[in-house]
């Protein structure tokens, strides 16, 4: 990953300097050809710190690092982060981003996997991203032969080796990450939608942060969500709310 570059470090009411981070994964948080961070997430954010008056860069770097930060550290800025009930303890949940969908991806061959019901992708190896939602999702569901890995360009290619029956994950990015890999959506194919699984994606704040900087946030976002910001974001993105 590309070295972060803070050109104003940001303080909230502590000595602890803002940090903001997030996960490379199209469409939502990226580096552009010209190792430019964009994407969807990444300017609601950058709108959220202009309306809050903070300055500070996003890096992206791993989840597993994003989300422990988080978890151990004050004034952490992560997102997108998946609310479910585990976490919501866990977090500061700052505001909502949009919803996501999620499905089983099967490599589309002569004879692409048939997958009707959860208990038929039981016996299958399914791929997600580590220490993902996903991956919480599968364990919790009773998956026991679950690989995983830290991006979703390894598993496209585990998947369409056959090293991988199933990928979990949603549409969204993973379409993104097939037009800008040597496949096409033709290659692969959603197989099968676990209905009850809509989850809202969110920007998150450290647990230990201050409740002064949790309003600050808070009201920023409800202020750039009622200027229509937020939802022009979507229309330019593609992003369904």
């Amino acid at each position: 990953m590309a070295c972060l570059l803070i050109i104003q470090p940001c303080y909230a009411s502590s000595s602890t300097p803002i940090k903001v981070l997030t996960e490379d994964l199209v469409p939502f948080q990226y580096y552009d050809d010209n190792k430019i961070i964009t994407g969807y997430c990444v300017e609601v954010v950058q709108a959220l710190l202009k309306e809050a008056n903070l300055t500070q860069d996003i890096k992206i770097t791993t989840w597993a690092r994003a989300y422990n930060s988080a978890l151990k550290e004050e004034n952490v800025i992560v997102f997108s982060m998946v609310r479910t009930l585990d976490r919501e303890p866990l977090f500061r949940w700052i505001g909502k981003m949009l919803t996501s969908r999620y499905y089983f991806f099967s490599a589309n061959n002569k004879t692409p996997l048939v997958i009707n019901t959860i208990k038929q992708a039981q016996s299958k190896r399914v791929g997600a991203l580590k220490y993902s939602f996903e991956y919480n999702e599968l364990k919790r569901l009773g998956f026991t032969k679950i690989v995983t890995h830290v991006d979703y360009f390894t598993l496209l290619r585990m998947l369409k080796a056959k090293r991988i029956d199933l990928l979990f994950g949603s549409p969204v990015p993973i379409k993104h990450i097939i037009k800008h890999s040597k496949y096409t959506n033709e290659d692969f194919v959603a197989v099968h939608e676990v209905d009850a699984l809509q989850k809202e994606l969110f920007i998150t704040l450290s647990m230990a942060s201050s409740h002064q900087l949790e309003n600050r946030l808070k009201e920023a976002f409800e202020r750039i969500t009622k200027q229509g910001i937020v939802k022009a974001l979507q229309k330019k993105w593609q992003i369904q709310p």
